[in-house]
């Protein structure tokens, strides 16, 4: 993840996606695995990394919450989509 400092030109944000775009193939062509916090030095040159906090997905559905969505579909389409393995998204 990349944010900009207050005061940051907006262009510099996509410096930093071309860029990342351009060295992924560092990312990729690594055998063994690199520490987590090696990486952005492999992508610039002048990076100083001033933080490091751990990601977590969550999501804040519950079964109470999600049945009566499911309920709101309709069976023929919740049947089709079981045969096929399709995902159904719910927001």
């Amino acid at each position: 993840m990349a944010q900009l400092l207050p005061g940051s030109p907006p262009q510099l944000i996509r410096f930093i996606r071309k860029r990342i775009i351009q060295r992924q193939k560092l990312l990729t062509d690594f055998i063994s695995p690199l520490p987590l916090m090696d990486l952005p030095g492999l992508m610039f040159d002048d990076i100083e990394t001033v933080g490091c906090s751990p990601l977590q997905h969550f999501c804040g559905c519950s079964k109470e919450s999600l049945l009566p969505m499911l309920f709101s579909l309709d069976i023929d389409e919740l049947r089709q989509a079981c045969k096929a393995g399709d995902p159904i998204e719910m927001v």
